[in-house]
């Protein structure tokens, strides 16, 4: 396997380009790392990210806040303007294990490892997310639910993801993930949700991981809140519709009535903080 560590993002694509489609992009190494050490094989290029400017750091640019893919678990959980505009996003990255392992996740490496219970990817839902990729013929854009949706759910051989862009705006927002084991461990089922205050039943958002594929948005209880009053009784009737229409896949970790009920805890719990004690005391 070559090994190379480009400077800029053009270097970068010329190598992804040269060598698709088996170079790999390598950002925190997290996850990456352990599927090269069981098959190496399947990489005959590992393309080093991180000396790569353009790829780090949080903006703010006019009505956007924009988040570089190389951007770290515990940067997202320490920076103040992810806490004020995304706090369900800088809660899922405190969340996120050991110290070690925080210093380590980039947010770009967790969103294209398309992990089910990602839990960077399925607070990134509740914020509205959309991604920006680099790619021999331009800029490419599209929202993160999109990017979830695609057969196979992961950038395209010569694309790079270069931008996370989320709303420019105050949020209430929470977190929740349920796991056997904190440090390295990830999670079984988890939930988020985020609100706008000044609109606070019709932003409503919330998304699962853990109960299929990839994380989804769970539009079943944004409808049903966006419709009601929200109170405890709401919030736990929207957890129930929501963990309903759940069929997650059962393994060594959990069955599936298992995932469901955890489901529907994690979700009526983060709805409830998002939405605020005035209601749901």
């Amino acid at each position: 396997m070559e090994y190379f560590e480009p400077n800029f993002l053009g270097e970068a694509l010329v190598l992804l380009e040269r060598f698709a489609p088996t170079a790999r992009l390598l950002a925190g190494g997290t996850r990456l790392g352990p599927v090269l050490r069981a098959h190496p094989e399947t990489a005959c290029a590992l393309v080093n990210l991180k000396r790569i400017v353009d790829l780090k750091g949080v903006t703010v640019q006019s009505s956007h806040l924009r988040i570089a893919p190389l951007v770290t678990a515990a940067e997202l959980a320490h920076n103040a303007t992810i806490q004020s505009h995304a706090p369900a996003l800088a809660a899922a990255a405190g969340s996120m294990g050991a110290r070690q392992l925080q210093g380590l996740a980039t947010v770009g490496g967790n969103v294209c490892a398309v992990d089910a219970s990602s839990d960077l990817s399925t607070a990134l839902l509740a914020c509205d997310a959309s991604l920006e990729f680099l790619s021999p013929a331009g800029t490419v854009v599209m929202t993160l639910e999109h990017y979830l949706s695609r057969q196979p759910p992961q950038p395209e051989p010569c694309e790079i993801l270069i931008g996370i862009v989320l709303p420019l705006r105050p949020a209430r927002g929470a977190y929740a993930r349920f796991t056997i084991r904190q440090a390295f461990e990830r999670a079984i089922v988890c939930a988020a949700c985020s609100r706008d205050p000044s609109d606070p039943q019709r932003s409503l958002r919330v998304a699962v991981g853990g109960v299929g594929p990839v994380p989804v948005r769970v539009r079943v209880a944004e409808e049903f809140l966006s419709e009601s009053i929200p109170t405890a009784e709401t919030c736990r009737q929207a957890a129930q519709l929501a963990a309903a229409g759940c069929v997650p896949p059962a393994d060594g970790r959990g069955s599936t009535e298992y995932r469901r009920h955890l489901a529907a805890v994690l979700i009526e719990r983060v709805v409830a903080e998002a939405v605020g004690g005035e209601h749901c005391a």
